[in-house]
């Protein structure tokens, strides 16, 4: 069977792209020759003869992704399988088992393979779950349905870290890190940085931990609901961090915009919230972060609809609306600003005025932290939403 001919049937199953991408996930070992040159210049040759001659990479690698147990190896002779089985199922997930076997007797496992991934997308899977990775920032994590798809707008939060002053040696916390994607990219892009990530999930932390090998073992993953447990093992009961970055559960099941289905093979308590329009985990954060913490900048995502309530929200707990970039928000601490008695608005302190504790800026301007006012003003919300903030 030519490669021109497995597609044809492919493509009577899935979309044109799905099934090329089926294609070079399948019958390519290097991942550097994922391209679709590749087909084009294949699509004539026998698919027999293009496994013959590709090579294996080296054991190490193989081991690097193997390390977390067999689970994360899905069993790719086809048969009976539930989305919970879809595992890792790219090429990395079991070159070992397969090592040095290349030939006739494997080809067919090979074909079977493809045959069942492509049956699987068509009933709908994801194809990054079917493949075993997804690009985010321009590098491959691997994912697994215990673990979001990484997604293009979650890649504001990154640009919004990078665009900060930060210090030489910043201190940033990623909360409900999933596969690990912005918290590994913020130790990619900040080399500079020390960098933590939580998640409540064990499962998601085992996927994480593996992509966090491919790079360098930059973070420092930890279990944790939400910052209660991190704040008590990791930090002592204290925590001071430049940035604190999450990603938590916005998705409301009331919003009639979202196509649910194109949702359900992902995990679901990592997509909704159930109160408050999807913002009730973002409540609990802000929370935490106002009562346990000392952070700078606060950076999350969220729907353009929640954005609104969002900055309220954050406000009520003392954090600045600074940014909003595609569906990012950045915030920053209120006790970084002054108020300005004469013109009556916040003014951002200096880098002399942040780095002295005491009032004495404030007082030679006339400034202060708050004025009773203007602190009233923001611990009472309008009694139709008070408790909502509460």
């Amino acid at each position: 069977m030519t490669l021109r001919d497995w597609l044809k049937g492919a493509k009577t199953k899935v979309d044109s792209l799905d099934a090329e991408l089926i294609a070079l996930n399948c019958f390519v070992i290097d991942p550097e020759k994922r391209d679709r040159s590749w087909i084009t210049l294949n699509e004539q040759r026998d698919l027999l003869d293009i496994m013959k001659v590709q090579v294996l990479p080296e054991r190490q690698t193989v081991m690097q992704v193997r390390r977390v147990g067999e689970k994360y190896v899905t069993a790719w002779v086809p048969k009976k399988l539930g989305i919970a089985d879809v595992s890792m199922a790219s090429i990395y997930s079991y070159k070992d088992t397969i090592r040095n076997t290349f030939g006739e007797l494997d080809f067919e496992k090979y074909l079977a393979r493809a045959e069942w991934t492509v049956d699987m997308r068509a009933k709908g899977v994801p194809l990054a779950y079917l493949t075993g990775h997804q690009e985010f920032y321009g590098r491959q994590f691997l994912v697994s349905p215990d673990v979001l798809i990484p997604r293009v707008e979650t890649e504001a939060l990154i640009d919004l870290v990078k665009g900060l002053k930060l210090s030489n040696n910043p201190r940033i916390l990623e909360v409900g890190t999933g596969s690990g994607c912005v918290a590994i990219t913020l130790g990619q892009e900040l080399p500079q940085a020390r960098i933590y990530a939580t998640d409540i999930s064990d499962s998601a932390l085992d996927v994480a931990d593996v992509n966090n090998d491919f790079y360098g073992q930059r973070v420092e993953l930890s279990w944790s609901n939400m910052l209660g447990e991190f704040i008590e093992t990791e930090c002592g009961g204290a925590v001071d961090f430049d940035v604190v970055v999450a990603n938590l559960p916005y998705v409301s099941k009331e919003w009639e915009w979202v196509d649910q289905s194109q949702l359900s093979f992902e995990p679901q308590r990592a997509l909704y919230a159930r109160a408050h329009n999807g913002l009730s985990f973002y409540k609990r954060l802000f929370k935490e972060l106002y009562s346990d913490t000392s952070t700078d900048y606060v950076v999350v995502e969220a729907d353009p609809c929640q954005h609104q309530d969002l900055i309220k929200l954050a406000r009520w707990r003392d954090f600045i609306h600074v940014q909003t970039l595609g569906y990012g928000l950045l915030f920053e601490n209120r006790f970084r600003y002054w108020w300005d008695y004469g013109e009556q608005k916040l003014v951002h302190k200096t880098e002399a005025e942040l780095a002295d504790e005491s009032d004495k800026y404030a007082k030679c301007k006339n400034y202060e932290a708050f004025t009773n006012q203007e602190l009233k003003a923001r611990r009472e919300p309008a009694a139709e939403c008070e408790e909502w903030f509460r």
